[in-house]
């Protein structure tokens, strides 16, 4: 599947988001994680996996697990808008897109 082939890190277990025109990950330092991103793409596979039969739930928990985990502010209840691949917070912003994601 492209997604595990590309944008699946499984590193990090996360989604990275940023590539080369090769379809190479950029650099760490270039790089970063779309907490909202992560969201979406656990309800996307799950259901991607519901309808095919293919096994995405594992992907999915762990983007969900760490959105949760890394991007949810514990004081206001909202959704950081990226984290580094560290899973540290890299914009404590929050934007609203995220938040419907």
């Amino acid at each position: 599947m492209l997604f595990e082939r590309v944008f699946y890190h499984p590193a990090t277990e996360t989604l990275l988001e940023y590539f080369n025109p090769d379809w190479t990950p950029v650099p760490k330092s270039e790089q970063k994680i779309e907490t909202g991103h992560m969201l979406e793409w656990s309800w996307l596979l799950d259901r991607y996996g519901r309808l095919t039969g293919h096994d995405t739930r594992t992907i999915s928990e762990h983007f969900l697990s760490h959105a949760m985990k890394h991007g949810l502010n514990e004081q206001t209840g909202l959704i950081y808008d990226s984290l580094q691949t560290s899973l540290d917070i890299n914009q404590a912003t929050h934007r609203m897109w995220p938040q419907t994601e």
